[in-house]
């Protein structure tokens, strides 16, 4: 089966055009749904192996979360192209008088606003996913576990990936509650991220990222020998 087909095409090539939409924010959605969608694989390939019965509950569970998780995902693409587009729009507005002027600095505001809600939402869904993945680390078919793996890597990167946009948009709120309101949200996410990503790896569900440097091993040889 091929999976490179029109539609995939279609969104590649907008992807990678000059274009508002779809940009950085979709591409977090989707990323984020990917590793939503592995982590409901791994869970099919261990429920309803006698092998594995122990570790069914948690499965369940965990695909149960993560249909939830990329269903939203999936949504939220399509979501940050709409939102972004009512932001240009608002941009275009006229700016002659001075009601025109109060009037598009309102909507400007009212439009960004969404536009960080629905990163902030991607966030939040990523976030949902990684607690799911997380129950069943070492609590799955160990045939696929890399598979886990790479769905909590993808996870992390969505939500970091849409951190990104909530950052940017944050800059032309004006509403000081509102932008902290939502950086602290969104901080709360990277937190609570970054504690699920440091028990997976205590756990051992990541392999070396960091290889020693062949340089740093030479220096080491000289420095044992004496000679640096």
């Amino acid at each position: 089966m091929k999976y490179l087909n029109e539609k995939t095409q279609t969104y590649l090539e907008d992807l990678r055009a000059k274009k508002s939409a779809p940009g950085g924010g979709a591409a977090a959605a989707l990323t984020g749904a990917q590793g939503a969608a592995l982590v409901m694989m791994v869970a099919e390939f261990t429920i309803g192996n006698e092998n594995y019965a122990q570790f069914e509950e948690a499965c369940k569970g965990a695909r149960a979360a993560n249909s939830y998780v990329y269903a939203n995902l999936a949504m939220l693409m399509d979501q940050d192209a709409e939102a972004y587009s009512k932001v240009a729009q608002a941009r275009k507005m006229p700016e002659n008088t001075e009601d025109e002027k109060a009037a598009k600095k309102a909507k400007i505001e009212e439009a960004t606003i969404t536009a960080t809600i629905v990163p902030l939402n991607v966030m939040r869904m990523c976030h949902e996913g990684l607690a799911a993945a997380e129950m069943i680390i070492g609590k799955c078919n160990p045939n696929i576990e890399s598979d886990l793996t790479i769905a909590v890597l993808n996870l992390l990167a969505g939500l970091r990936s849409a951190w990104l946009n909530v950052l940017i948009n944050l800059t032309e709120i004006e509403n000081e509650n509102t932008r902290e309101n939502f950086r602290k949200q969104g901080e709360m996410f990277l937190r609570l991220a970054a504690k699920i990503e440091k028990r997976a790896e205590e756990a051992g569900l990541f392999p070396d990222f960091n290889p020693p440097d062949e340089d740093d091993e030479v220096q080491q040889i000289l420095k044992n020998a004496g000679w640096a």
